[in-house]
């Protein structure tokens, strides 16, 4: 999204200075031209049109853990403004409801050996 953001602010001739226009081409054009799932698969915006809506009882199964976190939400050490009382509830309830996963990055594992003088140095 950095890129293609640049990218749109240099093509207005102000390759520093970002706006919020800037991001939203950019945002609007990866969900158009981007491949996530493979040269084959959908893109963004494919993916989107494709979903199948939720059903009546499918929101309502969700709106109750969704309104029990935003009560929840603004005490005990919570967020103290509305949207970010909001933001937690709902990754909450996503969270909940098997719809929001977080995956980690693996990181490249570090190789130790033994230097010269028995010191332990990271090596590549």
């Amino acid at each position: 999204m950095k890129a293609r953001t640049h990218h749109q602010a240099a093509r207005r001739g102000r390759p520093a200075e970002w706006t919020c226009d800037d991001a939203e081409a950019a945002r609007l054009q990866a969900n158009e031209t981007a491949r996530p799932w493979g040269l084959k698969g959908p893109t963004p915006e494919e993916g989107w049109q494709r979903r199948a809506p939720l059903s009546p009882a499918e929101r309502a199964a969700f709106a109750e853990p969704v309104g029990r976190e935003r009560q929840q939400g603004g005490s005990a050490g919570g967020p103290a403004d509305g949207a970010a009382v909001e933001r937690v509830a709902l990754s909450r309830a996503l969270l909940a409801h098997g719809l929001l996963t977080f995956a980690r990055q693996s990181s490249p594992a570090q190789l130790w050996s033994r230097g010269k003088a028995g010191r332990q140095s990271a090596g590549r």
